[in-house]
C-alpha cells in the first residue's frame, strides 16, 4: 500500500508542476523538466493508482485514500489558514532549531 500511497503523491506533483507551468509561465524555475516527461509521469501514476483497484479491489484501497485525505482535514486548519493555534508551537520551533543545529542543516 505504500507504493500506491507514493504513486497518488507523485502523480499530484508532476500535475502540480504543469498546472504551474500553465498558470505561472514567467516564473523561473530551478530545473525544467519536459512536457512530454512530465504528462508520462501523470498518467503512469494514474494507471499504477487504478490498475491495482480495478484488478483486485480491496477495502485496504480506501483506507489508504481515507488516510490520505484525512490530513488534508489537518493541513487546512492549522497550515493553510493557521486558525488553530497548538499549544506546543513555542516548543515546536525551539525543538526544530535544535534539530536543524545539531544535524548541521542550517548554515
Amino acid at each position: 500500500f505504500f507504493s500506491f500511497s507514493a504513486w497518488i503523491a507523485y502523480g499530484f506533483t508532476v500535475l502540480s508542476l504543469l498546472v504551474l507551468r500553465r498558470t505561472e509561465p514567467k516564473t523561473e524555475r530551478p530545473y525544467r523538466v519536459p512536457t512530454v516527461v512530465a504528462i508520462f509521469v501523470v498518467i503512469t501514476s494514474v494507471y499504477l493508482v487504478l490498475a491495482p483497484i480495478i484488478h483486485y479491489p480491496r477495502v485496504e484501497f480506501l483506507y489508504a485514500a481515507l488516510f490520505i485525505a484525512g490530513g488534508l482535514f489537518v493541513y487546512f486548519p492549522f497550515v493553510y489558514y493557521k486558525q488553530c493555534r497548538l499549544p506546543l508551537d513555542p516548543y515546536i520551533d525551539w525543538v526544530t532549531i535544535k534539530i536543524q543545529k545539531a544535524l548541521l542543516v542550517i548554515p
